[in-house]
């Protein structure tokens, strides 16, 4: 399992971005699921559209950022490996704790477009009540302790990862 975090070219609305990760525009493109955590809206891809309103509505609070005030994370796993659902939400859970996103809403789709079964998330970075972005440090360390943490406890083949 290898997990990624994607900058985007420019800042751009979260919309864009769970848009991106929902839709199934470009060819050969395939949505496997899609959950949402933390959003007021709903858990599913029939609340998407309420959902995005409600997270950029809560990332106006913030004026003060300029950066990206969205952050996606990709984790993608071996050839031939596609986690069950409940494997995929618990990945996800450990993710959004290890990077400080525990409260943040996020959306999750998993997609099987590729040799590779993965899994994108779209934290949004404004915390929902305090409306204070949050920038993980040094997120590569947490997300190589989380690949290997969650390749042990569900029986994953274990990745070479990055070196520590």
């Amino acid at each position: 399992m290898i997990a990624r975090r994607h900058d985007r070219k420019s800042p751009g609305p979260f919309r864009d971005l769970a848009r991106y990760i929902a839709d199934a525009r470009e060819k050969g493109e395939k949505l496997d699921d899609l959950w949402m955590v933390n959003s007021g809206a709903g858990e599913n891809v029939k609340e998407l559209d309420m959902a995005i309103m409600e997270i950029e509505a809560q990332q106006a609070m913030n004026s003060r950022v300029q950066a990206d005030k969205s952050y996606h994370l990709v984790v993608s796993f071996r050839e031939g490996e596609k986690p069950d659902p409940e494997v995929l939400k618990d990945i996800d859970k450990e993710f959004a704790r290890a990077l400080g996103f525990e409260e943040h809403p996020r959306i999750v789709a998993t997609h099987a477009n590729t040799e590779n079964f993965h899994m994108h998330i779209a934290y949004s970075r404004v915390h929902p009540e305090t409306f204070k972005a949050l920038t993980p440090f040094q997120d590569f360390r947490a997300m190589e302790k989380v690949n290997r943490a969650m390749e042990k406890k569900h029986g994953l083949e274990i990745d070479v990862g990055e070196a520590e």
